[in-house]
């Protein structure tokens, strides 16, 4: 388990290399920043001053040498806008992140895996078919599209929701659908896929010539086998929409999380802000990426990844 546990590693730690090295690159892409901190009518001095403050004056091969050097040390660098440690802006608006992401979560599962096993038992019934149908329907709607759907019926013409910002369980409820209504309805759909598969098993058949009861062969014994493919995705698409699915809701709904840091960051061209909190991001999905892993081989200890 230990090596297994240090090769996972070390594949996380090359993939947050390549990811800190393509976001140096890509955010240099977008424009200089100098522009539009030193103004319309700024001097060639005033610039160059802030070119050497910044370190935007070195050659390009330097400034990465610099940042992955800084980055090895724990050092994200300094917000060209605030000109604070880059690092604390995302640390103090992960919380904000997290909220939308964890009632996600929760509604995402509550929702998905029982109509996936119902689906999947009643196969041919009304209840299958609206189960189907709400999966195709799920992945086929843009999440922004979605979130503005549900700003105006249920902040706007029920008056049930707030539009935006940050406060009680009632801000997070909008972000989290949003965020979650592609995952539900992908999971919800592997879930029957899987279930159909393990109910038509040899062993589910035995179960049930025992004169086990209709529950216990489905949740005991049918439902844990049919984890084990559900168990992978519904763990990378959770964690790949609330990372993706997060700029977009929480634009949106003007929600202060890491998501619209990322957004604020790259249109004010803020070079370190913007590594910093996509590097965070990337750093949360391969730790989520070895925890599915691990979880893989709990299931199915016959596995070896």
């Amino acid at each position: 388990m230990w090596l297994f546990l240090f090769d996972r590693a070390v594949q996380g730690l090359f993939a947050l290399w390549l990811v800190a090295s393509s976001v140096f690159l890509l955010v240099r892409l977008s424009g200089d920043p100098v522009a539009l901190l030193a103004g319309e009518y700024a001097t060639p001095e005033l610039e160059a001053a802030i070119r050497a403050r910044f370190g935007l004056d070195q050659p390009l091969g330097l400034q990465y040498l610099i940042y992955m050097q800084r980055l090895s040390q724990g050092d994200f660098g300094t917000s060209i806008i605030s000109g604070e440690p880059a690092l604390r802006e995302v640390l103090r608006r992960w919380p904000a992140t997290l909220e939308v992401a964890t009632m996600g979560v929760v509604i995402t599962l509550a929702f998905a895996l029982p109509i996936g096993v119902y689906a999947a038992v009643h196969r041919g019934t009304v209840v299958d078919y609206l189960a189907r149908s709400f999966a195709v329907v799920g992945q086929s709607v843009p999440a922004f599209w979605l979130g503005l759907i549900f700003m105006l019926v249920f902040a706007v013409e029920l008056r049930l929701l707030p539009a935006g910002g940050r406060g009680g369980v009632q801000h997070i409820i909008l972000p989290a659908l949003t965020t979650g209504w592609f995952a539900m309805a992908g999971i919800a759909r592997l879930t029957r896929s899987s279930m159909l598969e393990v109910l038509g098993s040899e062993y589910v058949k035995l179960a049930r010539a025992k004169g086990l009861s209709k529950r216990t062969v489905i949740w005991k014994h049918a439902f844990r086998n049919a984890l084990i493919p559900v168990v992978t995705f519904t763990a990378l698409v959770i964690v790949s929409l609330f990372l993706a699915g997060s700029i977009v809701a929480e634009t949106i709904f003007s929600y202060p999380g890491v998501g619209s840091l990322v957004i604020q960051s790259v249109r004010l061209r803020d070079f370190p802000q913007t590594q910093a909190a996509v590097l965070f991001l990337s750093f949360l999905y391969v730790l989520v990426n070895l925890l599915v892993d691990v979880l893989y081989r709990y299931l199915d200890p016959k596995i070896r990844v």
